[in-house]
């Protein structure tokens, strides 16, 4: 049977709190260790949307940021963003098909990585090498966390029910759930 939403989100903060703090710093490759943060963000982000996931996101970018970060608050505005458009996007979208999983992951690790390399970058004393830590750190990091944030979105669905984001049929941005089977039937 399928565990519960609350159960499966407890579970994802509390594993991925503990990577972040004991994993993550020890497959660091090059200076580029990985965000599992951004794993139970992006999951409430998708499965409760909008609102649920900017809280979850504020939330754990302020983690991140009191884990030894360099500008608190960055981390916490970054995933913030990324997870409030994440919600309002996967409203619309199968967001548990698997080419959604690694879209959403790839785009949303990079945006949070890039905005906060910039925020970095704004409040650092000497910004002079900002362009090339953006390219060679916050690029490789986004792509190093996108591919655990695969894995882990991938096997969080595996055991939690089934389900698009509770949204009512007039917010659904004038896709209703009425019209989706027929559009599917037609893609066969």
């Amino acid at each position: 049977a399928p565990m519960s939403k609350p159960l499966v989100y407890t579970i994802t903060f509390v594993v991925c709190i503990l990577f972040q703090a004991g994993i993550s710093p020890a497959i660091s490759v090059a200076g580029c260790a990985p965000d599992f943060l951004l794993i139970p963000v992006m999951l409430v982000a998708m499965r409760s949307g909008a609102g649920a996931g900017g809280i979850a996101g504020f939330f754990c970018g302020l983690l991140y940021d009191l884990m030894g970060a360099n500008v608190i608050g960055g981390m916490a505005l970054s995933m913030t963003i990324m997870a409030m458009v994440v919600g309002l996007l996967a409203s619309n979208l199968n967001s548990t098909s698997i080419a959604t999983v690694v879209v959403f992951a790839v785009v949303a690790s990079l945006f949070v990585e890039l905005v906060y390399g910039i925020i970095v970058m704004l409040t650092a004393i000497d910004a002079g090498g900002a362009a090339a830590v953006l390219v060679f750190h916050s690029i490789p990091t986004a792509l190093y966390s996108a591919v655990f944030a695969i894995i882990g979105l991938l096997t969080i669905g595996l055991v939690l029910a089934d389900d698009a984001p509770s949204m009512p049929a007039q917010l659904g941005g004038g896709m209703s759930r009425n019209k989706m089977p027929r559009m599917k039937s037609r893609l066969k």
